[in-house]
């Protein structure tokens, strides 16, 4: 009877464990699902600043270090280009490099 009744108490504690494992489950299912969502994003804005950096004539140099020979046909607007450290501002005349 003492046994039994142990097992009847632990069913409960064992239920509420399997529930707090699943909700964890759920919110890194959720938190990877997040982060797979964010490289997609941050491949996708890096492949539009590869493609901007190729059409204004910039050059990123394996070093880090930045030569630009912009050309008089860059685009008058200016353009925020964010990848994960370095943020180009780039408008017709002038390129900076801010490391964040």
């Amino acid at each position: 009877i003492f046994l039994l009744r142990l097992q009847v108490l632990e069913l409960p504690k064992t239920y509420l464990n399997n529930q707090f494992i699943s909700k964890i489950e759920e919110a890194e299912t959720g938190e990877q699902q997040f982060m797979k969502h964010e490289h997609l994003r941050l491949y996708k804005y890096e492949t539009v600043v590869r493609r901007q950096i190729g059409t204004n004539n910039l050059f990123l140099m394996s070093t880090g270090a930045l030569a630009a020979s912009t050309s008089s046909t860059t685009a008058t607007t200016s353009r925020m280009l964010l990848t994960e450290r370095v943020v180009f501002w780039i408008n017709r005349t002038s390129l900076m490099m801010l490391i964040l």
